[in-house]
């Protein structure tokens, strides 16, 4: 039953995240929507993971499709061939802080 909450939690999880990065990408060059999924993504395990043990598979395959460290370093690396090394900083930066504390508001909240 775990593997079947697994897959899914991944279905639904890739699914809104193409929808929200593809919607976000319309707005501004900055990769709003990788920060935006990885970020909610963040505080939703951090919400999530001292739960229930068969609804944590859930929450972890929806939360590991839904974030993306792949996109992230992709939109990274596209920013510094590019020579925009000030939205690369802002990106890294804004990621790591916002995803940190985002995982620790949702264990906050959670407890």
């Amino acid at each position: 039953m775990r593997l079947i909450y697994f897959v899914i939690g991944a279905a639904v999880g890739t699914g809104l995240r193409f929808l929200i990065v593809n919607h976000l990408k319309s707005w501004t060059e900055f990769p709003a929507g990788v920060l935006t999924v990885n970020v909610l993504g963040s505080f939703i395990l951090g919400l999530t993971a001292f739960g229930k043990a068969d609804l944590n598979y859930l929450s972890f395959g929806f939360c590991g499709a839904f974030t993306t460290w792949s996109s992230f370093m992709l939109e990274i690396n596209n920013d510094l061939n590019a020579k925009k090394k000030s939205s690369a900083f802002w990106h890294i930066v804004s990621t790591f802080t916002l995803g940190i504390l985002a995982a620790w508001l949702g264990v906050k909240l959670s407890a």
